[in-house]
């Protein structure tokens, strides 16, 4: 019967020492307000976590925006050199040398600001 008594100890004796050092942790303050300000940055990190995960999502739109945007300009700009290049097909010899004046002053600044504006 004693064999039966050493065992219920050995298995009731740390179970009573975890049950005092769980009532003890709990009746500490300071450990309760650790407690609180774990729950606090754990909370903290889940909405940063959350924001970045929009911010991303945000950036996805935008750069999807973007690329739609520079595909319309090189639609546009095609327009115009495939115009120019019709236009240039049917001048005679003298209205070229006009348009080609009057284009290298339109289009050599508007390729600058193009250039400055993609390397920013």
């Amino acid at each position: 019967m004693s064999r039966y008594k050493a065992y219920i100890l050995l298995f009731l004796l740390p179970l009573l020492i975890g049950i005092a050092f769980v009532n003890l942790a709990s009746a500490d303050p300071e450990i309760d307000a650790l407690l609180d300000e774990i729950d606090a940055l754990e909370s903290e990190l889940d909405s940063l976590v959350e924001s970045k995960a929009q911010t991303e999502t945000e950036k996805d739109a935008a750069t999807v925006i973007l690329n739609s945007l520079s595909d319309s300009i090189d639609n546009v700009n095609m327009d115009i050199v495939d115009a120019y290049n019709a236009y240039m097909a049917a001048a005679n010899d003298e209205e070229r040398a006009h348009i080609g004046q009057v284009s290298s002053l339109i289009w050599k600044p508007l390729g600058r600001a193009w250039a400055v504006n993609i390397t920013r």
